[in-house]
């Protein structure tokens, strides 16, 4: 017990990219389960978790996943999204009792992929009232329906740069991040193509995640390949308020 905190700790045999913890009940019981998911191992997987108070963490399942696990969000508490460095996106769902396994319910097979017809990484997911949303390197916002088979809206961002990074503004907003640090805002009621607003990072850095603060959802930070991280208002979208040289790497 280190400053009011219990730190523990348990080795695993595979690479670790993702980790979420399952939402709790409510607001007043504690996350006690997390899923994990894996990348750069001969066979990756998705790994449903057990963590009480102190002790160790204690492996409840292990499903294979093909391709690298490149993001996790939960849609629901029983429901979660998994992207794929093979241009997939899985749902999965869990319940609360000790036999509740983790159970894979859906998967848009390649739904990202480059002109070519080849496979291009899903690299971030995010997730508002259902509906998911998913960028990958072919440069596309795709907005996805569990229990429909096929994507709910296609965005082509019209850039030759890959988007690596999502996050909801609004329910009707969307905000994508890119390799040439570009952030763009999408009214996904829109049936056009063409960004509400386009913004561009300090040094024009390759943005590397996004996340509206947790109260306030027009607050947006962007964290950049360099290490910097911007704020932005999402109603003053004309420059950054804030700039800070958080790190010297990713």
């Amino acid at each position: 017990m280190t400053g009011g905190c219990s730190i523990t700790k348990s080795y695993v045999y595979m690479k670790i990219n993702s980790v979420r913890w399952k939402p709790p009940s409510s607001n007043f019981s504690k996350a006690d389960r997390f899923v994990t998911g894996s990348w750069d191992n001969e066979c990756n997987s998705v790994c449903l978790w057990r963590c009480g108070s102190e002790e160790e963490p204690k492996l409840l399942q292990e499903l294979p996943h093909a391709g690298d696990v490149t993001d996790i969000t939960y849609i629901s508490r029983n429901t979660l999204a998994v992207a794929s460095s093979n241009g997939s996106v899985s749902i999965y769902e869990h319940g609360d009792q000790p036999d509740n396994e983790l159970t894979l319910s859906q998967c848009w097979q390649g739904c990202h992929q480059f002109p070519s017809g080849s496979a291009a990484p899903c690299t971030s997911l995010a997730s508002e009232g259902g509906l998911v949303a998913s960028v990958g390197e072919d440069a596309r916002l795709l907005l996805l329906s569990p229990g429909q088979q096929l994507p709910h809206r296609v965005i082509d961002s019209g850039s030759d740069s890959s988007e690596y990074a999502v996050a909801f503004v609004k329910s009707n907003q969307v905000l994508t991040g890119s390799m040439q640090g570009q952030l763009r805002l999408w009214d996904i009621r829109s049936s056009g193509n063409t960004p509400v607003a386009t913004m561009v990072t300090t040094e024009q850095e390759w943005v590397r995640q996004v996340s509206n603060h947790p109260s306030q959802q027009h607050v947006v930070a962007a964290a950049g390949e360099a290490g910097t991280l911007t704020l932005w208002d999402m109603r003053n979208t004309e420059q950054p308020f804030s700039c800070i040289a958080a790190h010297s790497a990713p």
